[in-house]
Order: C-alpha cells, then sequence, then structure tokens
C-alpha cells in the first residue's frame, strides 16, 4: 500500500456510536483477531491479550463493571466484544525512562 492509499484509508475511517445488535460474522472477528497478531508492539513484546465476549449475561456483567467510566448503554446492544487487555510487566522489562 502506498502514502496515497493509506491516507484515503485513513480519511474514510468512522467511529460508530450506534451499535446494532445484528450477528457478527465469526469470520470478520478472525480478521480483526489476525490483524493485531501482525501490529507491531516495542521488541515484539505483544503486551496485550484479546477476548472475545459473545455471551450476553458474561458481556452485561462486564459493562456494569465499567460503567460510569465509559457509555456502556451504547455498548450494550453490541452482539460480540473484544476486550483488549494490556500485559504491564512489559513496563518493567521496558521502562520509558520519564
Amino acid at each position: 500500500m502506498n502514502y496515497d492509499e493509506f491516507l484515503e484509508l485513513v480519511k474514510a475511517r468512522r467511529s460508530v456510536r450506534r451499535l446494532k445488535s445484528d450477528p457478527f460474522p465469526d469470520e470478520y472477528i478472525e480478521k480483526i483477531l489476525e490483524t493485531v497478531r501482525w501490529a507491531p508492539s516495542g521488541a515484539n513484546t505483544q503486551p496485550w491479550e484479546l477476548i472475545v465476549l459473545r455471551d450476553s449475561e458474561i458481556k452485561n456483567k462486564l459493562l456494569d463493571v465499567v460503567s460510569g467510566r465509559i457509555d456502556v448503554e451504547s455498548i450494550r446492544k453490541a452482539p460480540v466484544l473484544i476486550v483488549v487487555c494490556g500485559d504491564t510487566r512489559t513496563r518493567v522489562l521496558y521502562p520509558s525512562g520519564r
């Protein structure tokens, strides 16, 4: 991909704030996870874990915990949540010096 193609991609992106409850195909989830696998990280530490949540009871429990910190009501309808968990141990291995 050249710069112009990348710039067009960035310009065309959008934020979605009204989520639908429509089913979300497994193949899309796999594509998202594959993209994350290839994302760069310092020293290739990949300090993240991804949790795919489809169970509405578990999703609602999680959203109840974070309620008040983010707007969860717009998220409750989403058929799938991908929770990104960061591994803070990499800060010890690679301190920023600040």
